[in-house]
């Protein structure tokens, strides 16, 4: 099934977490959160399940105008995530050859994983720590973009 081909629900905690970053004013849509958090979960190697429970929907028509956005970082984590397939080749025919197709399902889910395990990170580092959010917003942006170490040294990218 193809990454943005239906309403998207978050289910128990992480519905409650997105509804939090949300209502913390750090993002204005759950669809936001949808886009940032992969990279989140990447970055911090964190994957989640999903948890049973509420739902918070991000209804397709909001999903649909950011769908390339959001294959874009699906191929991004496709092509850096050596840990889930060590060959560049793989990689690459995972990111551009199965898209949308019965063996992208786990590559898919791979995905899905990381956007939760994205939130859950989002949660801790934006909300958890205190209650100055624009505190913990540049703190966490400082912890991201370290002097000697970045975002595209840790994905593999050169610029």
């Amino acid at each position: 099934m193809p990454l943005v081909s239906k309403d998207f629900n978050f289910t128990g905690k992480h519905a409650i977490m997105a509804e939090e970053l949300k209502q913390s004013g750090v993002f204005e849509y759950l669809w936001q959160i949808f886009v940032t958090a992969p990279i989140v979960g990447f970055i911090y190697k964190r994957k989640a399940d999903n948890d049973p429970g509420v739902n918070k929907t991000i209804f397709l028509s909001q999903l649909s105008p950011r769908q390339q956005d959001i294959y874009f970082i699906y191929k991004l984590l496709l092509l850096a995530d050596k840990v889930h397939c060590e060959s560049s080749q793989d990689r690459i025919k995972k990111a551009f050859m199965t898209i949308d197709t019965e063996e992208a399902k786990t590559d898919e889910q791979l995905f899905y994983s990381y956007l939760l395990g994205g939130i859950e990170v989002l949660h801790e580092k934006l909300l958890d720590k205190s209650t100055d959010i624009f505190k913990n917003l540049s703190t966490f942006i400082e912890e991201i973009t370290i002097s000697d170490y970045s975002l595209t040294e840790e994905m593999g990218i050169e610029i």
